[in-house]
């Protein structure tokens, strides 16, 4: 979205490649100094996003040339341009130098739109490498440049780079006021496609902290100012944030028929990733609205994009990784060729040099140093490598809990479906069972790919969100209340599921027997309680309530667990786990697990 808008807000320009053959030419040929610098300007531009490489060549021949004739401005602008080069190969320590170097040398010749340009660079490589504080300074200078030479849309697109900023940084108050500034100031100059781009960046802020009526006026207000725009990727952005925004407010009628025309912009575009959105965001419309059928094709319109996502990420993950080896094991060739034409080199001037033997000795030491040196860069260039395919590998860890996330999350809501079609009752009971498993398993996995390390379950936060879920869907949440008392044990997940499958199955039972509808109990009269403890080698997990109880003796045998519902999946997960697990009934019913086959993440 951001880049998008900075896209927009850039200057287009820069010759087509007819216009830089014609340069080449004229630069080959005898012209004027002057002209030449302004050849190599062009040439050094055109080459910028397509050819960094390039670039970087005919903006150093630039320097040199303006620096040979004096030209104090072409240097500092060459210098400008190799650090745009150098940015977008990733070489941030000489990109740095360049602007600083460029920034001294425009500030002294008083340009000011040029110290604007360049502090905006500056702010954004800052911004790349993390040190967002330094970003924050640059931006705000180049804010400060840019109105003092009343350049009102570029001082503009340095506040979208201070917004981004601010939005990393979590400030996203500071942040949408920053997108709302810029929408007003660019309104004010008709520049209207941009404001309404600026627009769609603040509603969408002000979405994401909750403020539903106040996006949904931003939206319109920036679907009014992109009026009759052939921009599609916009007009889906906002038509599609806007229908988000009215369902949030309850306002499912409405929101309908924005989703279904941001769907056929999407769809006339092949804006692949909106139209996933977008079929999931109608499924669950429809679900709500009692259309079974509907919110089933549109579901399958989301598996179906989001599958053709995941298939062309991962194509090109393919295809990267493939090129990285190919290139890899070109420059180990390259290498090996070169250390034999170097011993061969070595051969034929030993034999040939056999009065120089003292020299000849230093230059063999010298041969083997250079080769000790050249085998510690490869081994370093590799050691690199294989960093990288640990992060890839992290990456695709993540995804793929994601997707089991996702598909879990999919299973529940077809069992949720197939329920609500059933006419009877224990069908419905044992799907509506079945898609409360699911959901706890999918918990699981949710935990996981948003924990950094990708290997541990947070259970206090974990059992608080399955607790206060199977509440919800049994409507008792009102009625009954929860009380938690969960150590924070970080599990690993070959433990945390059968434990997540256990409490399902715990509360659901305490759910469904122990609070039957009862004269004279008011609302949270009626009580469940869940424990985590956390003793050493021993994990103890009790669920207790204040119901009818099951049973008016204690301790209890087999016979007495079998009372209970779901005591065959209690059973098998607690030979799974290695537990002891008791049934009391005092007023109610407890059940406690005690855990001694866990594994800690």
């Amino acid at each position: 979205m951001r880049a998008s808008l900075l896209l927009l807000l850039l200057l287009v320009g820069g010759p087509v490649r007819a216009q830089v053959d014609s340069l080449r030419e004229a630069l080959n040929g005898e012209t004027v100094d002057t002209l030449r610098l302004a050849m190599l300007d062009r040439l050094a531009s055109a080459h910028l996003f397509k050819d960094p490489d390039s670039a970087l060549h005919y903006g150093q021949r630039m320097f040199d040339l303006a620096e040979e004739l004096g030209v104090g401005w072409r240097s500092a602008r060459a210098l400008n341009l190799m650090g745009r080069a150098h940015h977008l190969k990733g070489a941030h320590a000489p990109a740095l130098a360049c602007f600083h170097d460029a920034l001294r040398r425009f500030e002294r010749s008083g340009n000011r739109r040029s110290v604007a340009a360049t502090r905006s660079n500056i702010g954004s490589l800052y911004t790349d490498e993390g040190r967002l504080e330094k970003a924050i300074e640059a931006y705000r200078a180049s804010m400060a440049a840019y109105h003092e030479v009343g350049d009102v849309i570029w001082e503009m697109g340095a506040a979208y780079g201070l917004a981004e900023v601010y939005e990393r940084m979590g400030e996203d108050d500071s942040a949408q006021a920053l997108y709302g500034r810029a929408a007003d100031v660019l309104a004010r100059i008709d520049a209207r496609e941009h404001a309404a781009m600026a627009r769609l960046e603040q509603a969408r802020l002000v979405l994401g902290l909750h403020r539903d009526s106040l996006a949904e006026a931003f939206y319109r207000d920036a679907l009014a100012l992109l009026g009759a725009s052939d921009n599609d990727f916009a007009r889906c952005s906002i038509l599609s944030g806007l229908a988000r925004a009215l369902v949030r407010l309850g306002r499912d009628a409405e929101a309908r028929p924005l989703f279904l025309l941001a769907l056929r912009i999407a769809g006339r575009s092949d804006f692949r990733q909106e139209l996933a959105d977008l079929g999931l965001a109608l499924s669950r419309l429809c679900e709500r609205a009692g259309e079974p059928d509907s919110a089933l094709s549109y579901l399958k319109l989301h598996l179906q994009w989001r599958d053709s996502l995941f298939s062309a990420e991962r194509a090109r993950a393919i295809v990267e990784v493939q090129e990285r080896f190919d290139s890899e094991r070109k420059d180990v060739a390259i290498a090996h060729q070169q250390a034999l034409l170097d011993r061969r080199s070595t051969l034929i001037r030993v034999v040939a040099a056999a009065a120089a033997m003292l020299l000849l000795a230093a230059l063999l030491a010298w041969r083997a140093y250079r080769l000790k040196k050249r085998t510690s860069d490869l081994l370093a260039g590799r050691n690199a490598l294989i960093g990288a395919a640990l992060k890839e590998k992290e990456l695709l860890l993540h995804e793929l809990h994601h997707r089991v996330k996702n598909n879990m999350q999919t299973v529940g809501s077809l069992l949720r479906l197939q329920a609500r079609e059933e006419s009877d009752q224990g069908t419905r009971a044992a799907l509506h069972e079945a898609m409360m498993r699911v959901k706890s398993l999918a918990l699981v996995h949710q935990d996981l790919y948003r924990d950094a390390s990708l290997t541990g379950v947070h259970m206090d936060a974990y059992i608080g969100k399955l607790a206060r879920g199977l509440l919800r869907s049994h409507a008792m949440d009102q009625r009954i209340a929860l009380a938690l008392d969960v150590q924070p044990v970080r599990l690993q997940v070959d433990s945390a599921v059968p434990l997540g499958l256990i409490l399902n199955e715990l509360i659901t039972n305490a759910l469904k027997h122990a609070f039957p509808s009862t004269p004279g109990r008011g609302a949270h009269d009626d009580t469940l309680a869940i424990a985590l403890r956390d003793q050493g080698d021993l994990l103890v997990l009790e669920v207790r309530d204040n119901g009818v109880g099951y049973r008016a003796h204690n301790p209890a045998g087999p016979d007495d667990a079998q009372r209970l519902s779901g005591t065959g999946i209690l059973a098998t997960f607690a030979e799974t786990l290695r537990a002891e697990w008791t049934v009391l009934s005092n007023g109610g019913t407890t059940v406690r697990f005690a855990v001694r086959n866990f594994a800690r993440a």
